[in-house]
């Protein structure tokens, strides 16, 4: 392809080989911005050819401001590797886009960190319940330790709130403590969709609805047909 020769994708493909995937990932995301939407596309794929999902995720969203649709790389799948996960690949997938798209270095402003953005507290407290091996917070960008914490975590609180993803996916983004105290208040007299509209945060409102969104639409791209909702997690009153 002709924009293979172009100085941003040459530096890109050099950087990532070089280990540096932070630069790697500006340069594509640079050169996507002048490219068509078909050459945008192959920019994308090559992306995902170099492991840098969050890259083709960039280069989805740039083209889809102007009109055009990536859908491969709009919602990238990450290789897993031998990384053992407590939760369905699916719902792993729907979180790391939710909360990093795909970034391993992603560090939010108030210290969560890599794909599943773990706090270091969280991380420390969920490695010694799992024995899962971490000593310091730098790990969290180590994509398989992440993954091996956040999704353990993420296990835990499906197991608090009796494997209801809704409440669990509230959970995990505004702490169980809250969501406790949010079905104390409605005392249990709310079908899930009510109940969802009155999270009191607009933001884990907005964040259980894409999590549960596209931990569909993953499951649909790994050949599952998991459901929106299970049967019992529409006919618990929260």
């Amino acid at each position: 392809e002709a924009f293979l020769t172009h100085d941003s994708v040459r530096a890109a493909i050099m950087l990532y080989f070089a280990g540096d995937v932070l630069q790697a990932h500006r340069f594509l995301a640079h050169e996507s911005e002048s490219l068509s939407p078909e050459d945008a596309a192959k920019l994308a794929q090559l992306a995902m050819e170099m492991t840098l999902p969050h890259a083709a995720l960039n280069i989805a969203k740039n083209v889809a401001s102007k009109g055009a649709v990536i859908n491969g790389a709009y919602y990238p799948l990450f290789d897993f590797g031998t990384t053992e996960l407590p939760v369905p690949h699916e719902l792993a997938l729907a979180i790391i886009r939710q909360e990093s798209e795909f970034y391993p270095r992603a560090q939010s402003s108030v210290g969560a960190r890599g794909l599943m953005q773990v706090m270091p507290a969280t991380a420390s407290a969920t490695a010694r319940k799992y024995k899962i091996p971490y000593r310091s917070k730098t790990q969290l960008h180590n994509a398989g330790t992440n993954l091996a914490i956040g999704a353990s975590y993420y296990r835990g609180l499906l197991e608090q709130f009796d494997y209801n993803r809704i409440l669990a996916t509230a959970a995990y983004n505004a702490g169980p403590s809250r969501v406790n105290q949010w079905l104390a208040k409605s005392q249990s007299k709310l079908p899930f969709d009510v109940w969802m509209t009155l999270i009191p945060y607009r933001e884990t409102r907005s964040y259980v609805s894409n999590v549960l969104m596209y931990s569909v639409l993953y499951s649909r791209k790994l050949g599952l047909k998991t459901p929106l909702l299970t049967q019992h997690e529409k006919d618990r009153l929260l």
